[in-house]
């Protein structure tokens, strides 16, 4: 299968490489789209809504302290 990429997605294809944590373009694209079949059951405009209530969360000075936030990430991780 040949695919022709935007420029825009090349240089989000770039970007993911420059973190080092993929071996090549092939790879980075295997696990995004794993990542949006498997584990993303939001639509766009409820992904929107949600960043939304945490800014107005933020806002209200409703925040988690850094130790919290960790706790809540490796929480959330164990459940995948």
């Amino acid at each position: 299968m040949q695919l022709t990429l935007s420029p825009e997605v090349e240089a989000l294809i770039h970007r993911g490489m420059e973190s080092g944590h993929f071996k090549n373009a092939n790879d980075l694209i295997e696990a995004a789209l794993h990542s949006l079949l498997d584990g993303i059951p939001y639509t766009r405009s409820e992904l929107d809504a949600m960043i939304q209530e945490g800014i107005d969360s933020a806002d209200r000075g409703e925040l988690y302290t850094e130790g919290e936030a960790r706790a809540y990430i490796a929480e959330m991780r164990a459940k995948l």
